[in-house]
């Protein structure tokens, strides 16, 4: 079995024991034979926002990349990023692919859910009794009943494919703003100070486990967390800071032991 993780999703997995490999997805630019780091390295150089443009694979592309890892592993899970991701074309991989070859195909919107999938990876993916349709429905539910925040300076360009990509010069933030998704509408709060937005969300946690990433924060948060990162300031969306947070009630914590 191979991991395999988009690298536009910012992600880095130390601190994360697997027993399995990890492949970090590659982000394709316009540019032929670019690399990130090389990209990164020539938008120091600038004094404002710059757009950064990539390339989305094509299906052949996808195709063959995917058949090299089949080849040496039967078995895939694919977090990917869907702003970068054909899923269409993802789709029709997977079924050519089948019986052979098996790909969990499971989408990212927050690295809090990405933390967590990869702490509980074997009780999920490598649970013998669960189907990859049982695995859907196990984290379709999961999602549902989990609260999903985003705490940022901008949490909107998360939401948007054009601020991700673009570089912004580093600065210095006060005010953050959380966004979540409440009776599926977008809901934004700002608070003055981290210390403030921890205050307040420390009360929403009694009978629930807490995931948290976070991402040129500087430990400036104090909240109780079952598992905790830090990320890399030089990812995407480049030089803002954020935390991703995942809040799951303990009962259904319980159904991943």
């Amino acid at each position: 079995m191979v991991i395999v993780v988009d690298e536009s999703l910012g992600y880095k997995i130390e601190g994360v024991q697997l027993s399995h490999n990890v492949v970090i997805k590659p982000i394709q630019f316009v540019k032929p034979a670019t690399t990130f780091k090389e990209v990164l390295d020539e938008s120091r150089y600038h004094f404002f926002n710059k757009r950064i443009t990539v390339k989305l694979y094509e299906i052949d592309e996808e195709l063959n990349y995917f058949i090299s890892l089949a080849n040496e592993h039967q078995q895939i899970v694919y977090f990917y990023d869907g702003r970068f991701t054909n899923i269409n074309h993802l789709s029709k991989i997977r079924s050519w692919l089948l019986p052979d070859y098996e790909i969990n195909l499971i989408p990212i919107e927050n690295n809090a859910e990405l933390l967590f999938y990869l702490t509980k990876f074997d009780s999920i993916f490598l649970n013998k009794k669960l189907s990859s349709h049982d695995i859907a429905r196990k984290l379709t539910r999961l999602k549902r009943m989990s609260e999903s925040y985003i705490i940022s300076p901008n949490p909107l360009i998360f939401k948007s494919k054009k601020k991700w990509l673009t570089y912004t010069p580093t600065r210095e933030y006060q005010r953050f703003t959380e966004s979540t998704i409440a009776n599926r509408k977008l809901k934004l709060r700002t608070y003055s100070t981290l210390a403030n937005w921890s205050e307040e969300f420390q009360t929403k946690t009694t009978n629930k486990r807490v995931i948290l990433v976070e991402k040129g924060i500087n430990n400036q948060v104090n909240v109780q967390a079952e598992r905790r990162i830090n990320i890399e300031t030089s990812t995407f969306p480049i030089n803002i800071p954020y935390l991703h947070v995942l809040l799951i009630p303990e009962t259904i914590w319980s159904e991943f032991e």
